[in-house]
C-alpha cells in the first residue's frame, strides 16, 4: 500500500484556487519547492487540475489522473477511475497535487501534508478541506521572507499524521 502525501499551497484563509487556476501570481520559490519535492515520485491529480496545468504531464514524474469520466484518456498519463486503485499501488510514496475534491478524497488516507502557507490573503472560489490539526504533528518548517523574486512571505511545512 502506498504512502499518501498531499502537497499544496494555500493562503492565510485556506484558499487554493480561483476559476480552475491559482488565485495568486506565480510564486517562484513555491514552484521550485513543488518540483524539488515531487520529482521522481508519482503524482495524482484530478482531470480539471490536469487541464489547468495545460493538459500535459509534468516531467520526470508518473502522472496519474483520477477521473469519473470513463472516456477520458491521455497517451502520456495513467488514467484511473477510483481511489482504491491508487491506494493499493506498491509505490513507496505518491503525491496528491489537487484539486479540492481530490484532496477531500485523499485527506483521510494521507500520512503526510506538504503545505506552502502564503502570508497573504487572496480572492478565489476553492478552499483546501478542513484539517483536523490535532491529528497532525509538525515535522519540518522553513520560513522564507519576501525578496526580489518572491513578494510574499512563505512557510514551507511538512506535517505527519499522528
Amino acid at each position: 500500500m502506498s504512502k499518501i502525501a498531499i502537497i499544496t499551497a494555500l493562503d492565510e484563509n485556506g484558499l487554493i484556487g480561483r476559476g480552475n487556476g491559482l488565485p495568486w501570481p506565480r510564486i517562484k520559490a513555491d514552484m521550485q519547492h513543488f518540483r524539488r519535492t515531487t520529482l521522481g515520485s508519482p503524482i495524482v491529480m484530478g482531470r480539471k487540475t490536469f487541464e489547468s496545468i495545460g493538459a500535459r504531464p509534468l516531467p520526470m514524474r508518473a502522472n496519474i489522473i483520477l477521473t469519473r469520466d470513463p472516456d477520458f484518456s491521455h497517451p502520456d498519463c495513467e488514467i484511473i477511475n477510483n481511489l482504491e486503485q491508487i491506494l493499493a499501488r506498491p509505490e513507496e510514496k505518491i503525491f496528491v497535487i489537487g484539486g479540492a475534491s481530490i484532496y477531500q478524497q485523499f485527506l483521510p488516507h494521507a500520512s503526510e501534508l506538504y503545505l506552502t502557507q502564503i502570508g497573504a490573503s487572496f480572492t478565489g472560489d476553492t478552499y483546501f478541506p478542513e484539517i483536523l490539526w490535532h491529528q497532525w504533528l509538525l515535522r519540518e518548517e522553513k520560513l522564507q521572507s519576501t525578496n526580489s523574486e518572491n513578494r510574499y512571505a512563505l512557510r514551507f511545512t511538512v506535517w505527519e499524521r499522528l
